[in-house]
């Protein structure tokens, strides 16, 4: 009777904290396969996606190929990548943090209102980031256009990344996959990509 009681009490907090970590009632049912499972079956849940986000880098690496032109005339745009793709990959992944412990503790979430307010706070760090990107690079390399490039394209990547940060999660998960394996890199190379085509789209246009 102790070891039931004890087993029981083992489930139920087991299962508390996989919900703090942001783990959907799904998983949290199949707590034992999750804390004893295999290196192999660790390594086939995980490993797939991971081969996936390999294969958009190298199509990264495709799109910033195509611009070439770009970069050649305006080598300065270069070091900026990094900052435009950690910005609005960063945003992604805090943005999934939420959107997976969310949907973890609640399942019957309003989605109309979610993805509104998930929006508005969004384009707010947008608009945010984008200021500062803009006052930042004037103030070290004045120059207006440039700096109008940058901070266009930090608008633009960090509102869109709603899409990787709120809808592949929710799709993942609709779909039964837990979207803690799959959704980071999935949402993660999605996310990049766009950032690097969409900066470097605009500083085509305007430079």
């Amino acid at each position: 009777m102790n070891d039931d009681i004890l087993r029981i009490l083992y489930r139920e907090v087991s299962v508390d904290m996989l919900k703090l970590a942001g783990i959907i009632n799904r998983q949290a049912a199949n707590l034992d396969i999750a804390f004893k499972g295999s290196i192999g079956s660790a390594l086939k849940n995980r490993l797939p996606w991971l081969v996936i986000g390999l294969l958009g880098g190298l199509l990264a690496s495709f799109v910033v190929d195509k611009f070439e032109f770009v970069l050649e005339k305006h080598i300065l745009l270069a070091s900026f990548i990094p900052v435009v793709v950690y910005m609005s990959g960063a945003t992604v992944t805090q943005m999934q943090a939420f959107v997976i412990r969310d949907f973890a503790w609640n399942q019957k979430i309003d989605w109309q209102s979610y993805f509104v307010k998930q929006l508005a706070v969004l384009l707010l760090i947008a608009v945010t980031s984008a200021g500062l990107i803009w006052a930042g690079s004037f103030f070290i390399y004045r120059e207006m256009v440039l700096s109008a490039v940058l901070a266009l394209a930090i608008f633009v990547t960090i509102s869109s990344s709603i899409f990787a940060g709120l809808l592949i999660p929710y799709i993942f998960s609709r779909l039964k996959y837990d979207p803690a394996n799959a959704s980071g890199p999935i949402a993660t190379i999605v996310q990049d990509i766009a950032s690097v085509f969409v900066y470097l789209l605009i500083a085509s246009i305007i430079l």
